[in-house]
């Protein structure tokens, strides 16, 4: 027996729980289900749920048909769902289902609402249908659908906590819609109790801006609690979100300490599967035990478990953050009890009534007992005067509520608002016959209630998943509810693992899980460890003969013996451990978590220092290039020291890279502070700058040793390679270039923007603190632009590095062409978005990927094309001009600003941009300038735009998106690849076989689906272009191929092989090496089947597949390979081998091809190129040279054998978007087959609402 003289703790009452619940098991076991409010539809849901395949029909159902506002999308989806109907259902539904399905396209207007209906007979039993928009009604109207479904909770016994659903709050217009209906549900009768989230209440909430969001909460707050106190509403704010904790605390205390809020009751969610909720408690606890005790009211804390672990993994995955929420079940459970201990002590019942909202009928069951025990059932203190009790409550505890009928006008003080001490709160469908069990033992139970409007039903959706999902995973309690009754394994399952929750009680308590702090950045801990970086391995299978041939015929596949099948993709999944190791051992660095305070307070205090700020300028002047004399020296030092860097051992490289690293984490706030006060950026645009730079060193410290892995070809560093990158992504482009440079082995002359100048001095001394010599890593600041052109076009620069405007490095192309320029440049970027999609994640993504840094990123969306029945959703368009007009405007000293300033004031095409309107357009929302300099514009959205208008194919660089309208999704592409750049493109679908169609035609190296655009992230989404938006030969920056363009190859013949068959070549490459056999020697030929056999093994294990190196698993991040239009040129100094061996490449790469060449080839190759359509010319050097000046069709990268580069480059300066690849032939795959591929991303959000999503899994 337990001692009364000692405190009652949950393990002294374990035993009595169990059995408590198997009392209740049998009082429902004995009860006839189907007279509890939604039995019918419960046990429905639970045996479809239990069958295999349930889950995702239901889920599909849901989001498919529910969701969708055209209603030939809902119809297809109908369709597509009804073959897969599952047998649980009943005879007369599964039937109907499947008829209905049939008839769905042909009558999709009369079929969809009965689907609906089918859909609502499922998981109606979990919402309730809200009243429509207007006045309330009058007493002696009919009860609308609200009232009857509130009287029947009552007449069993339950008391309801309304919460109103709805469509994602974007904007303040949809947020004041949202206050107005809880507002609404305060005045009627039947409703006392209203829960809302914060992000229901007000929209663009930043963590940066923490203070003001808390201002603006409160503010929109104060009104609606003085409202709920003249009618008697008690009201509650749930926390949905790890970020939402501090600020949902701060709002409540802040609110609840107002004088006229002190006699007032009101409540709020602490979720326990956060480490952080216990102290949040605790806290709580001691500030209300001062408010009772100066007269104030008590307040009410509901303890849930958590619902929005799928999310929270989300956001952890993509940010690289700690999961927020305990990983492991057990420990959600265990902390769950220690707050209810915590809580239900009698010392702090008195200031903090208790809500345990938990469908764990031994949860429930501990916490009744613990609450009698300790005697905190009843009211301990006064009531206010007025107050009634709820009869509803029953024996074991009082409700206070003031009565709806209090008159008189404002009051100075809300009295008598307040709730049970302990009250139970479950959540409304789910185990009826459990409900009523319990009921009969801890009284009324609180049953949190969702309602919505019918018309609105698909923002129930996310609401809904999250509850199926909950329903079926075999971790939560939920998934037994069903048979629990019946099923002895299943209640010894849950049995054993609420003793084990409880066992775990004694250890120690949860702390955060979120520990980083920007304040001691500067710490070097042991972040260069093989949890961020694994070695390589680079061991490569071909470095002998035979070990080459096996690895090849080890891919094979198919009886024909080629290597090129594309791989299915992995199923999208959770991730196993976060931060995730990518295959190649990468961990990218994360960005800042602003919803930490001294992360906030590391960055007010570098804001603080920005409008003082002359950080970098000394190192500005020290840099200043005067003379041609001053270029000329500074790029002689660089190339001397840069001769010695690339001969020194690539893993002493590599190190001093990683220490790089470190440098880059310890001067994260020197480099944020130069950013924002030389460009204008926000903080939250200039925070990720950093982390990229951090990923590039590691990634390229890495790749740097794969270049001297490389087996075929030996690399021959630059002595000297300039980096010249743009200032709109001031840190990370031009890092990227400076490392990559570096790890290539070659010195490095920055040569800085002038609008960048103190951001890149800044680095450049952040590299040398890190060891990289000064005169390795020289930073040059021109004069002038002429002094500026002739550092770029030094001829002892080997390879120019640029970043930034089309027309910039297209015109140092033409005045130099014999420069070897790599340029990625910005372009028109568009995200179309078809009927199918979730138009309130379309529109979230289109906000995040059109206004970061103003409209002036590279990659900002400055297009939208809306498809078919899309085009007329005024959802839609209400939406985004809500979510646009609700984006902060301001200076970047600000932290709460996301619309910062434009690099200068908007002039010419940028001003036409802002301001003018062409035929045919309107204003959905119109710009305004906002300073007298006309740097500061709110962001405009131009409907209304037409094909081949000025804002389509030209780019403005301002915060203004043009919508533009297609008939089709064959027009929308169209749309798009009529721009003349290619590097970004997104689509919001969640119809698969349209994102499979648009991914296969849109021209763009980068694309996103159903995913916001964002500025690209090392090795995960490396920075490529297409068309204009790429000058020069190479791969993509921060991709796998990006080094190999950045010094010259030596070819490396190996040894010979001791036999000469062609297994496990592709079929055109054999034919085309068995019709050289009479051209070549033994060597020859030996050489050219030892080349085609590397090409094999690289197309089999990287070119040839659809590959995600980053593991996400949540979204997919795949890089593939485009077959590229190309001509090969054999010079006269050409070897008919060197050409065999090309070929080969372009063959296997099934690349469009042309081959020119100053020699007739034999007559058995001409067979074989004849035989694939590859048109051959025969003309002579000086008639080739003539030919490409005047232009050559189709043609956009040339691989020459022989000749003249430098030639090659003059004549075809008049035409952009040739690229010249002029390297000595070699056997290396790698190198060989990079001509005749074009690299193109593809990153997938591969879940919904946090559960991974099978839309993508077969795309390929």
């Amino acid at each position: 027996m337990v001692d009364r003289a000692e405190p009652v703790l949950p393990k002294d009452l374990a035993a009595d729980a169990v059995h408590l619940v198997r009392s209740w098991l049998s009082e429902s076991r004995i009860a006839d289900a189907r007279t509890v409010e939604g039995g019918e539809g419960a046990r429905l849901l639970a045996g479809l749920l239990g069958e295999e395949g349930g889950l995702s029909f239901t889920r599909d159902f849901v989001d498919g048909v529910a969701r969708p506002e055209d209603p030939f999308v809902a119809a297809v989806n109908f369709n597509r769902l009804a073959a897969r109907a599952p047998g649980f259902l009943p005879l007369g539904l599964r039937l109907a289902v499947r008829a209905g399905g049939v008839a769905s396209l042909t009558l999709p207007w009369a079929v969809i609402p009965l689907a609906r209906g089918t859909l609502r007979r499922l998981v109606g039993h979990l919402v309730v249908d809200a009243p429509a928009d207007g006045p309330a009604p009058l007493p002696d109207a009919r009860p609308d659908p609200l009232a009857r479904a509130l009287t029947r909770l009552r007449s069993a016994g339950s008391r309801p906590n309304i919460t109103m659903l709805g469509e994602p709050v974007l904007g303040e217009t949809e947020a004041r819609r949202r206050v107005a209906n809880i507002r609404a549900l305060c005045d009627r009768e039947d409703v006392d109790f209203v829960s809302f989230s914060l992000s229901s209440v007000a929209s663009n909430l930043t963590m940066w801006g923490w203070e003001e969001a808390v201002d603006r909460v409160v503010a929109r707050l104060i009104p609606l609690l003085e409202h709920a106190g003249r009618t008697g509403t008690f009201l509650s704010l749930d926390a949905e979100e790890y970020r939402d904790l501090q600020l949902a605390t701060a709002v409540f205390r802040r609110l609840m300490d107002r004088p006229e809020m002190r006699g007032m009751g009101a409540g709020l969610t602490l979720q326990a599967y956060l480490p952080d909720s216990y102290d949040a408690l605790v806290e709580l606890t001691e500030w209300a035990q001062q408010r009772v005790a100066s007269g104030g009211a008590p307040v009410r804390v509901r303890i849930v478990k958590g619902a929005n672990l799928a999310m929270e993994r989300v956001d952890s995955t993509l940010n690289g953050w700690p999961l927020a929420p305990f990983s492991a079940k057990i420990d959600t459970d265990a902390n769950f009890k220690r707050m209810l201990e915590w809580a239900l002590r009698p010392e702090h019942v008195d200031a903090v009534h208790v809500g345990v909202a938990s469908h764990n009928l031994f949860d429930i069951a501990l916490s009744w007992l613990l609450a009698s025990r300790r005697d905190v059932l009843t009211v301990r203190s006064n009531l206010s005067a007025g107050a009634i009790v709820d009869p509803l409550l029953g024996p074991h505890g009082t409700t206070v509520v003031a009565p709806h009928t209090i008159s008189g006008g404002d009051l100075p003080q809300m009295h008598g608002i307040t709730s049970a001490p302990v009250e139970w709160e479950v959540l409304l469908g789910m185990a009826p016959g459990h409900i009523r069990a319990v009921g009969k033992t801890v009284g009324g139970i609180r049953v949190y209630t969702p309602v919505v409007k019918p018309s609105e039903f698909e923002a129930a959706v996310g609401y809904l998943v999250r509850q199926l999902d909950e329903s079926a995973h075999s971790e939560n309690f939920l998934s037994a509810i069903a048979d629990i009754e019946d099923d002895t394994d299943l209640f010894e399952r849950e049995r054993n693992r609420f003793l084990d929750s409880i066992s775990r009680l004694d250890g120690e308590l949860p702390s955060t899980n979120r520990t980083q702090n920007r304040q001691t950045e500067w710490r070097e801990d042991d972040r260069d460890s093989p949890l961020y970086y694994r070695t390589p391995d680079l061991t490569d299978p071909g470095q002998e003969a035979g070990g080459l041939t096996a690895a090849v015929l080890g891919l094979t596949r198919g009886s024909g013996g080629d290597t090129d099948e594309q791989p299915v993709l992995e199923p999208a999944a959770v991730p196993d451990q976060i931060p995730v190791v990518s295959h190649t051992g990468l961990a990218h660095e994360p960005n800042t978590d602003p919803s930490i305070p001294a992360n906030r307070e590391w960055a007010a205090g570098v804001l603080g220092r920005v409008g003082d700020s002359t950080i970098g300028s000394e190192g500005v002047v020290a840099a200043v290039v005067h003379t041609v004399e001053e270029a000329d020296a500074a790029v002689t030092r660089v190339s001397a020291r840069g001769v010695g860097w690339g001969a020194q051992p690539v893993a002493e490289r590599a190190a001093v890279l990683r220490r790089v690293a470190l440098s880059l984490i310890a001067n994260r706030d020197r480099l944020v502070e130069v950013m924002v006060a030389e460009t204008g950026m926000t903080i939250a645009d200039a925070d990720p700058e950093v982390s990229y730079a951090v990923d590039a060193a590691r990634y390229y410290a890495a790749r740097g040793t794969e270049l001297h892995s490389t087996v075929g070809a030996r690399f021959l560093p630059c002595s000297l390679i300039a980096v010249a990158a743009s200032w709109e992504s001031p840190i990370a482009a031009v890092a990227d270039g400076v490392l990559a440079a570096l790890a290539a082995g070659s010195g490095v002359l920055l040569v800085p923007h002038s609008r960048a100048e103190r951001s890149a001095a800044v680095l450049a001394g952040v590299l040398w603190e890190a060891g990289v010599p000064r005169e390795l890593c020289g930073l040059g600041v021109p004069k002038d632009a002429a002094l500026r052109d002739y550092l770029l076009s030094h001829p002892g620069v080997g390879r120019l590095l640029f970043r930034g405007d089309w027309e910039e490095a297209r015109a140092h192309e033409r005045q130099h062409p014999e420069s070897r320029i790599l340029a990625q440049s910005d372009g028109v970027n568009a995200i179309t978005v078809t009927p199918s999609a979730d138009v309130s994640q379309a529109v979230t993504q289109i906000v995040a990927s059109a206004y970061g840094r103003s409209g002036q990123s590279p990659s900002a969306a400055s297009l939208v094309i809306l498809v078919g029945s899309m085009a007329r959703s005024k959802r839609f368009l209400r939406q985004l001009e809500d979510a646009v007009r609700a984006l902060r405007v301001g200076v970047p000293t600000d932290p709460a600003t996301q619309v910062g300033p434009l690099g200068e004031p908007a002039t010419g095409a940028a001003l036409d941009a802002l301001t003018v309107l062409a035929g045919g357009e309107s204003w959905l929302v119109e710009p305004e300038r906002v300073d007298a300099e006309g740097t500061l514009w709110s962001p405009g959205v131009k409907a209304g735009v037409r094909k081949g208008s000025t804002l389509h194919l030209n780019r403005a660089a301002v915060p203004v998106v043009g919508i533009l309208h297609a008939f089709t999704l064959t027009e929308a592409i169209e749309i798009h690849n009529a721009v003349g750049s290619g590097l970004t493109a997104g689509l919001h679908s969640l119809d698969a076989e349209e994102i499979g169609v648009w991914v296969d035609n849109v021209h763009a190296a980068t694309l996103y689906v159903n995913r916001a655009i964002t500025p690209p992230v090392v090795e995960r989404r490396p920075g490529g272009g297409w068309k204009h938006s790429r000058v020069g030969p190479g791969g993509a920056p921060g991709g796998p191929n990006y080094l190999f363009a950045l010094g010259e190859w030596e070819s490396l013949e190996g040894e010979q092989s001791s036999t000469l068959h062609l297994r496990g070549l592709s079929t055109g490459v054999t034919a085309l090496i068995e019709a050289a056999q009479l051209s070549l020697d033994y060597q020859e030929f030996d050489l050219l089947r030892r080349a085609a056999l590397s090409d094999a093994l690289l197309w089999g294990t990287e070119f040839g597949r659809v590959r995600d190196v980053s593991r996400l698993g949540i979204e997919r991040n795949l890089l593939r390979y485009w077959p590229a239009d190309a001509q090969v040129r054999m010079c006269a100094d050409g070897s008919l081998t060197d050409l065999l061996r090309v070929l080969a490449a372009a063959t296997l790469a099934r690349a469009s091809l042309t081959v020119s060449s100053a020699r007739p080839l034999p007559t058995a190759i001409m067979a074989v190129l004849a035989e694939e359509d590859v048109p051959v010319s025969i003309e002579s050097d000086d008639d080739w040279y003539e030919r490409l000046a005047i232009g050559v069709p189709g043609v956009r990268r040339i691989r020459l054998l022989g000749g003249d580069r430098d030639r090659l480059a003059r004549s075809v300066v008049g035409h952009p978007g040739v690229s010249v690849y002029a390297n000595p032939v070699t056997n290396a795959g790698r190198l060989e087959l990079l001509p005749f591929v074009r690299e193109q991303v593809i990153s997938v959000a591969a879940h919904r609402f946090g559960t991974p999503a099978q839309l993508t899994d077969t795309l390929f």
